[in-house]
């Protein structure tokens, strides 16, 4: 399994979603700096797809750390599936609806992280999927603004949502 890491990138503009996933895979921004405009989406399911000069490659596992990912029309990272998402010292900031949204099997591990102003809140876990794990761990950040701080559902029978929040401040 491929493990790409993404520094030190502002994700910024009108997309639909900052960095999405889904069927087991992740998206990786790989590049020292990218910018979104207004207008300028990018998305990937399971297939490869490229922005001048900066690549977008669907993987196993991703590793957002120390950026800025804000101002999108939707979730600012969305992973669905059996995704392995670690976010490290990164800002989520007024997207339009979560700061991460992890659902059907996915797995974060948040660390030093704000999460701030997204419309919905700072991060929503859900199990659509019968005998999927969804878990997130969320250690030294904070979150604030928004209409929750942290959602974790269940629809499925069978499925398991799981968020551990340690060491942490959310202020809504």
């Amino acid at each position: 399994a491929a493990v790409v890491k993404l520094a030190n990138v502002t994700i910024a503009g009108n997309t639909i979603a900052g960095v999405s996933a889904r069927d087991g895979a992740s998206v990786a921004i790989a590049g020292s700096r990218l910018m979104l405009n207004e207008g300028a989406g990018v998305s990937a399911t399971t297939t490869v797809a490229s922005v001048v000069p900066t690549t977008i490659t669907v993987t196993d596992s991703v590793t957002v750390e120390r950026c800025v990912i804000a101002n999108l029309a939707s979730h600012g990272i969305y992973v669905v599936g059996t995704g392995r998402l670690k976010v490290v010292e990164t800002t989520l900031r007024d997207n339009a609806h979560f700061g991460i949204s992890l659902y059907d099997g996915a797995d974060g591990d948040i660390v030093a992280t704000k999460m701030t102003g997204n419309g919905f809140g700072g991060l929503a876990l859900a199990g659509w999927v019968a005998s999927s794990t969804t878990t997130a761990a969320v250690t030294d950040s904070s979150i604030s603004g928004g209409s929750n701080g942290v959602t974790v559902h269940t629809y499925a029978d069978g499925a398991v949502t799981r968020a551990s929040v340690t060491l942490s401040l959310i202020h809504i």
